[in-house]
């Protein structure tokens, strides 16, 4: 008996052979693991586990196509004698582990919520009617396929991708299409397959193809929320600084330079001894040139383009 993933067979005793391919544990299979774990656990410690319904059914999809559920299984109850939603990030961690991670596909461990990301409104009402399919709730409706986010340098594209992941606590994978190409005929098309191979594995999760739908400058109101939550992350309170005046002072800014805007107005504060009021960030604003400034013609360009091709995400 050979037991391998590759093996190949001698063509001479090919016809004197037979090979099986055993398959992984279904959603039956691995709720049945999760069961006996369980009922081991409450047996060797004498108390009832504590179990969260929706947390194992998330489980359960994610150690889908996995050979160590068992373990990973055991690993989540046995700290604390529980299933919840905060064991589900370390078994994402464990089941990318399990698959060699290695070329042009890599697991993100930062995710963020959509309560951290300013604007895209149309994007998360998007988000939001399909939820239920996405998280496999919703079997007459026809899931979707996937989302492209075109727009400009610092605009949010990547946040969301985050975001989208921490929502709906599911892994995030992030594809480097730089690491994809190979000089040698064949093995650019290798390596896409097997980065789709690994995401299909991980499934569900969110598979963050980055650069490649429109992303475009924020609004007034969206700049004066991003202000709000680039303060209130630095212990600032944003009900002290005229939000107002620095939403208007920052038009054409991306949300990446008004969090710089912010970093770097914390910094002179700090040289003065002062406290950072909306003066500093003021000045800072009035320093910077904003890439809508200094790339004027290749995001007019790109803004011409998008205009009727694609739908607004905000």
């Amino acid at each position: 008996m050979l037991i391998s993933h590759a093996i190949e067979i001698p063509p001479e005793i090919r016809h004197l052979s037979a090979s099986f391919r055993l398959s992984l544990p279904d959603r039956a299979g691995i709720r049945r693991l999760i069961r006996e774990e369980a009922e081991g656990w409450q047996r060797r410690h004498g108390r009832k586990i504590q179990l969260n319904r929706q947390a194992i059914e998330q489980l359960t999809n994610h150690l889908l196509g996995v050979t160590d559920a068992r373990r990973l299984i055991r690993t989540a109850i046995q700290d604390d004698g529980a299933i919840t939603q905060s064991d589900l990030p370390e078994v994402m961690q464990a089941k990318y582990a399990l698959l060699g991670h290695q070329g042009a596909i890599s697991f993100e461990y930062d995710t963020e919520r959509f309560s951290e990301v300013a604007g895209l409104s149309h994007f998360k009402q998007w988000l939001e009617q399909r939820r239920k399919s996405f998280t496999g709730n919703a079997a007459s409706l026809q899931r979707p396929k996937g989302v492209m986010l075109l727009g400009v340098h610092g605009g949010g594209k990547s946040l969301a991708a985050k975001a989208v992941a921490g929502s709906f606590s599911l892994p995030l994978l992030r594809v480097d299409f730089g690491a994809l190409y190979d000089k040698y005929i064949g093995e650019s098309e290798k390596n896409l397959r097997q980065a789709l191979r690994i995401a299909e594995t991980m499934a569900p999760c969110v598979l963050w193809m980055d650069e490649i739908f429109f992303v475009d400058l924020p609004t007034t109101g969206v700049r004066r929320e991003i202000f709000a939550i680039h303060l209130r992350r630095r212990n600032q309170a944003p009900s002290g600084f005229d939000l107002e005046a620095l939403a208007e002072a920052s038009e054409g800014f991306t949300g990446a330079e008004i969090e710089q805007a912010i970093v770097a107005s914390l910094y002179a504060a700090n040289a003065a001894g002062e406290r950072m009021e909306s003066e500093h960030l003021l000045e800072e604003l009035t320093r910077t040139s904003p890439l809508s400034v200094v790339m004027a013609e290749e995001m007019g360009a790109l803004r011409a383009w998008a205009e009727g091709r694609t739908v607004p995400a905000g």
